[in-house]
């Protein structure tokens, strides 16, 4: 018999759970016979007799055959590696992973500290400065500014009082001006805004360009404002249609003149207290809300007091820095 015969007979003798399978397909009439005599041999007394050398190297060949077996089995439920595999694997996950970093660190660039500038003008002087972009901004006696000092992805400014803007063009970058209650929204123009706290009305005069004129802190209806017009916007309301005007008397604060139109005899006498450092006192507060139509140069403050006392009907007396103002 041959190696692969002998082989198929021992494991049919060895394995309690032998079937005709395991033996050759092709047997000779003699084959049965010589089955049951080495059946006979393999079974008596065969773990009690010491192996002679050709037992020896039978077992041994049947233990390298069970031994190649399990390695082969082995090697066969190893995960089969692909390079390719892999390397596409690492390619989609970085292609997800990269515009999440990207996103990350662009929102932290954008969350980073801003460092505002507040600027406050003192009582009877003004000042111009220039922001980090290039707009130029003049602020009128006692007004209020609050800038950042580095502009990123947002160019807005808080105003308190009275200032001139002559806003550098940015069409991706829209300048805002958060004033009281206001918002003032440009790309690039120059305009005038009024917003002192003492007065509930915002009022905005455009020189050059185009602004929108709306609610800081409402999702109310927005007034457009190009050259030439004017519009005001109320604490609790919408802005006024805009009407056309002469915008260079909305200016002459910057030239040492203001005109006052339908505005309360208060309204005049603040503007006189940020131009002049007066202490003003009154002894009737009624006549704070009469209403006037006046234009005042800033030159001699006694002939300013004079037309003052002349609007109101009233006496006007001045000891250094402190007016007082009575009833005739």
């Amino acid at each position: 018999m041959n190696k692969k015969i002998l082989r198929r007979i021992a494991r049919y003798l060895d394995d309690k759970n032998r079937t005709q399978k395991d033996l050759p397909a092709k047997k000779d009439s003699n084959f049965d016979k010589e089955l049951e005599q080495i059946k006979s041999i393999w079974h008596h007394n065969y773990k009690s007799i010491d192996p002679t050398p050709v037992d020896q190297m039978w077992l041994t060949f049947k233990q390298k055959v069970r031994q190649n077996e399990a390695t082969r089995a082995r090697r066969s439920r190893k995960p089969y590696y692909r390079p390719a595999f892999a390397l596409r694997f690492a390619i989609v996950t970085l292609l997800f992973v990269l515009p999440v970093i990207y996103f990350v660190s662009k929102n932290v660039q954008n969350t980073r500290k801003v460092t505002f500038t507040d600027i406050q003008v003192p009582m009877g002087q003004r000042k111009t400065l220039r922001l980090n972009d290039g707009t130029k901004v003049i602020l009128d006696a006692g007004s209020y500014l609050s800038y950042p000092e580095k502009f990123t992805n947002d160019r807005t400014v808080h105003l308190k009082g009275e200032a001139y803007f002559q806003v550098t063009h940015d069409q991706q970058k829209p300048f805002k001006v958060i004033a009281n209650h206001a918002l003032v929204k440009v790309l690039g123009t120059k305009f005038n805004v009024r917003a002192w706290q003492d007065n509930p009305t915002v009022s905005v005069a455009v020189i050059e360009g185009k602004v929108s004129l709306g609610c800081s802190e409402k999702n109310v209806e927005q007034s457009i404002l190009t050259k030439g017009y004017y519009s005001s916007l109320s604490k609790n309301g919408s802005p006024e249609e805009p009407i056309r005007v002469n915008v260079q008397q909305y200016l002459g604060w910057m030239h040492n003149e203001i005109h006052f139109h339908n505005a309360t005899v208060k309204e005049v006498l603040s503007q006189l207290k940020r131009w002049y450092d007066f202490n003003i006192q009154i002894d009737d507060h009624a006549m704070l809300e009469e209403r006037v139509n006046v234009h005042l140069l800033r030159t001699n403050v006694d002939d300013v007091l004079d037309i003052i006392a002349e609007i109101t009907n009233t006496r006007v007396e001045r000891n250094s820095n402190i007016i007082k103002i009575t009833s005739k």
